[in-house]
């Protein structure tokens, strides 16, 4: 089925909210325009705890006190493929 990618990135962010909260992380993501594609939500939404987790660890151990951000933008680039990019 069609997903909305930014609603699953939502949505995981969301679930991570009160984890990042505790660590001051904020997590925020940009995209021009909404991303949609066929597939399973789930496994999106897996892909994108699994990146969400790693920018964390490599968050905590460059500025383990100050609060950070993690920034996530993705784009369209054609019919076939979406391109991320995650800075932490």
């Amino acid at each position: 089925s069609e997903i909305n990618v930014l609603e699953v990135f939502h949505d995981t962010c969301s679930f991570l909210h009160q984890y990042f909260l505790k660590e001051n992380i904020q997590c925020e993501v940009f995209s021009e325009t909404e991303i949609f594609l066929v597939g399973q939500a789930q496994k999106i939404k897996q892909i994108f705890l699994n990146l969400l987790l790693d920018a964390r660890a490599r968050v905590l151990n460059a500025k383990p006190s100050s609060e950070s951000q993690i920034k996530l933008e993705l784009v369209q680039a054609n019919d076939k493929e979406i391109h991320l990019r995650l800075k932490d």
